[in-house]
């Protein structure tokens, strides 16, 4: 009779090492034809077999999709490469120099990857990411360019990535609440989900917190515009006056983007004294867009006729400031933001606004109240890139550092008391079971 295997970080790391599959492979794949590998021949034969052996588990959701998380060891350092030719080119000082970039390069001793096997129709994919990136799709299909697939290399990699994914579903198949125990325990937590308190984020990393200028007249502001008590709105909207109030908040973007030290675009009329041009003039130069020869810009028809795609972006920051008469018996001025990493900025921009006496609306204006007076959480989320608003029920989301970049060195994201301190205070989402078809 066979004795069941325990299942632990050296278990799984030894079927790699089996089948001689690191980090440094899977990386390598996922450099190859913009992370999209289209095989054929044997090599779809084997995907084909693969994906066999993931229908032994059971669906995610409704979906012909199937997955599980693997554990890949990085590459020791007579695999990273040949320390003695690279030190003989002179490519390295010493041995010491070469071990300092292999551990630079490979920080983790092991890194987690979620692969998932999908089938739609004749299209057949195998999608491997970190719950950050992508980082490479093997298909039988070309979603770009058909491109013969004939890198040796690349070959051999894929055998040993298939290899690997068929040992690990035999130990799901065999023990699968051994395996999703081992998941549960062991995942890093900068690819889980969670969420945490935002007076207890804020405690613990105070750079965190959204600060404001005028506390006092922020919160007014987003409460009159909660309880609809901002002033009345204007009875036609032109260009002319459109303007004005675009270039108010413009302002406030600009002096925000500038007391933070963050350069680009917003900066690029420091040469010009724009305080003596007119509004319409001032959207112009920062828009680009010639309005007075395109439009009559004291006409509410052509305020429509201009209304459109980005007219009031404030740079590229999807933080737009628009004229709205929709739910209003006239016009009014609306603050929406779309990015949850701007809502420190959406509430500088929407401020100015109302002290200028802007018949103000802002959107999401609850959330952001309840942000700015920390009684709200915030999401921990692996990926934060362009993260909406609207996405989460919590305000904002903060994405954690890796625990080799916490120290307590000046330049570190986190120091590690920090680190610790914020997952103790999470509320960790468990991660979905992978289970075999019984």
């Amino acid at each position: 009779m066979n004795e069941r295997k325990i299942i632990d970080r050296k278990y799984i790391c030894d079927l790699a090492k089996e089948v001689g599959l690191t980090t440094l492979d899977l990386e390598a794949l996922g450099e190859n034809h913009h992370w999209e590998i289209v095989v054929e021949g044997n090599l779809l034969e084997r995907m084909i077999e693969t994906q066999r052996q993931f229908e032994r588990l059971a669906v995610i959701g409704d979906e012909e999709c199937r997955g599980f998380y693997i554990e890949v060891p990085r590459p020791t350092s007579e695999d990273w490469g040949n320390a003695e030719e690279l030190i003989a080119s002179g490519e390295y000082s010493s041995m010491d120099a070469y071990l300092s970039d292999w551990l630079a390069f490979n920080p983790m001793e092991t890194r987690w990857f979620y692969v998932t096997s999908r089938k739609y129709g004749n299209n057949r994919s195998i999608h491997v990411t970190d719950r950050k990136f992508t980082h490479f799709v093997i298909s039988n299909r070309s979603s770009y360019y058909e491109k013969k697939f004939d890198d040796v290399c690349c070959k051999e990699n894929l055998t040993r990535f298939f290899d690997f994914l068929n040992l690990m579903i035999g130990v799901i198949v065999t023990d699968s609440d051994g395996f999703n125990e081992y998941v549960a325990n062991n995942l890093p937590y900068q690819q889980r989900t969670g969420r945490i308190s935002r007076k207890n984020l804020v405690r613990i990393v105070p750079s965190l917190r959204i600060d404001v200028e005028d506390r006092e007249m922020t919160v007014k502001a987003l409460e009159d515009s909660i309880q609809g008590c901002s002033l009345s709105p204007i009875e036609t909207m032109t260009i002319r006056k459109y303007c004005k109030f675009y270039r108010i908040a413009n302002e406030a973007y600009k002096a925000y983007h500038k007391k933070r030290d963050i350069g680009g675009r917003i900066n690029k009329d420091s040469k010009r004294d724009l305080q003596k041009i007119s509004d319409v003039a001032y959207y112009k130069y920062m828009k680009y867009v010639d309005v007075e020869n395109l439009y009559n810009v004291d006409s509410q028809e052509d305020f429509i006729r201009f209304a459109t795609d980005y007219y009031g972006e404030l740079g590229l920051s999807r933080l737009n400031i628009l004229a709205s008469n929709v739910q209003h018996q006239g016009w009014k001025i609306v603050v929406s933001n779309s990015y949850s990493s701007n809502v420190g900025l959406a509430m500088e921009v929407a401020v100015s606004l109302y002290k200028a006496d802007a018949p103000l609306h802002i959107y999401d204006a609850e959330k952001l109240l309840s942000i700015l007076k920390e009684e709200d959480f915030v999401r921990l989320v692996p990926d934060s890139y362009h993260n909406y608003m609207g996405y989460q029920e919590e305000g904002t989301v903060y994405e954690l550092p890796w625990e080799y970049e916490c120290s307590d060195e000046k330049n570190s994201f986190l120091t590690l008391e920090q680190y610790h301190d914020i997952i103790s205070h999470t509320e960790w989402e468990s991660e979905k079971r992978v289970e075999p078809i019984s």
